[in-house]
């Protein structure tokens, strides 16, 4: 299981970056476009986006932390917490059956067989 994070995407953020970029990326923007995105840094903001905010909007991070922990930890943790490695394998091929309707399993295949693991 991976423990990168992977936190969800703060979307308003990640439009007003977009929008930063695009007025520090390109010179040449006509001025009702560069008036329009302007607009959208100064809702997002609350306020008319200084020079220097628009280029600190345009390297801002848009990925939230989930409570301070990564992505593969909090797997672990819940399936611990819950019904544990055992419990959740049983679920999950119970699920398979239940979904994927196989016609062909392994001699003596079973939602019940004791997993192993190191």
């Amino acid at each position: 299981v991976s423990t990168q994070s992977t936190g969800a995407v703060d979307k308003p953020a990640m439009r007003a970056r977009s929008t930063a970029r695009a007025l520090t990326s390109f010179q040449q923007i006509p001025p009702e476009r560069r008036a329009e995105l302007l607009g959208e840094l100064e809702r997002y903001l609350g306020h008319q986006p200084t020079e220097e905010e628009v280029l600190e909007c345009s390297k801002m991070e848009v990925r939230e932390e989930r409570s301070g922990m990564k992505h593969g930890a909090d797997v672990v943790q819940q399936v611990m917490e819950g019904q544990g490695v055992d419990g959740f394998v049983r679920t999950w091929r119970e699920f398979f059956i239940a979904t994927m309707k196989p016609q062909y399993l392994p001699a003596g295949w079973s939602c019940d067989h004791k997993t192993r693991y190191e």
